[in-house]
């Protein structure tokens, strides 16, 4: 949890997207570092004018957090607190989700009351979560941040609401592995909601554009650096874990639906 007058200033020089967003809106991003290589994608979330909620992988919690704390010195009146304990993350992906999701909660989530890339504080069973419109399976999907002692009450209603729609469980390595995403193609523009979610597509498209940039240039400064002769350089990357659930509602036999995260 990012919070204070300088919040938005200390995001703002570490994201490569624009944060300065309304409240309620949630922006996707990597972090870089100056030659343009890649420190953590983050999905940061606007509550409040001066707080702002950090989401990033369960195996990059540590390194995140000190990156963020780093950068906070002498940044001015922020503050960073780590508050990942106080929260778990169940996920309800596919595309009877938010069928699943009504049943349990009485919140809207339509596209027009919760729309894509949007986070709502709900009721849900017998408790109050932070539900963010965020998909990365190439389905339409919520992730569900619940209070941990509260947790296993989510947990049992879902279960239970979703037994006849197929709910299961499915590993997150498995997701990130198996994972499709789907654009949508020009049959957008024929109906209202298809040509809102095309739009919505292309406009975070655009904003992605910065990342490309940042990434070009700090290329450009690593192939134009004199790495000295008896540096070893070598780099590894560790398999993706997550302390995250994933929900899973079953269609059967289905085509996909290229607006499905919007």
């Amino acid at each position: 949890m990012v919070q204070g007058p300088d919040a938005l200033a200390l995001l703002q020089r570490l994201s490569t997207n624009d944060v300065n967003v309304a409240v309620g809106r949630i922006v996707y991003m990597p972090w870089l570092n100056e030659r343009g290589g890649m420190e953590s994608d983050v999905t940061i979330a606007r509550t409040a004018d001066e707080e702002f909620l950090v989401v990033t992988a369960a195996v990059q919690r540590t390194r995140d957090l000190a990156w963020l704390r780093l950068h906070a010195k002498g940044a001015g009146h922020v503050s960073v607190a780590d508050v990942s304990s106080g929260y778990t993350t169940l996920s309800v992906m596919g595309p009877r989700s938010r069928e699943l999701l009504e049943r349990v909660s009485p919140a809207d989530f339509s596209n027009v009351a919760f729309p894509f890339a949007t986070a709502r504080e709900i009721e849900i069973g017998y408790s109050l979560a932070l539900a963010f419109r965020m998909s990365f399976v190439g389905e339409l999907g919520w992730e569900l941040h619940i209070p941990t002692e509260q947790t296993l009450g989510v947990y049992d209603a879902l279960m239970a609401g979703g037994a006849d729609l197929g709910v299961g469980h499915a590993g997150y390595v498995a997701l990130n592995t198996l994972r499709l995403d789907v654009l949508p193609g020009k049959g957008a523009a024929r109906q209202p909601e298809a040509r809102d979610c095309h739009e919505r597509q292309i406009s975070v498209t655009t904003a992605s554009t910065r990342v490309c940039e940042s990434i070009r240039e700090g290329s450009q400064r690593v192939r134009n650096a004199k790495v000295p002769e008896n540096v070893f350089n070598s780099s590894s990357r560790v398999s993706q874990t997550s302390q995250s659930s994933w929900l899973i509602p079953s269609a059967g036999k289905r085509r996909m639906d290229p607006y499905s995260r919007c």
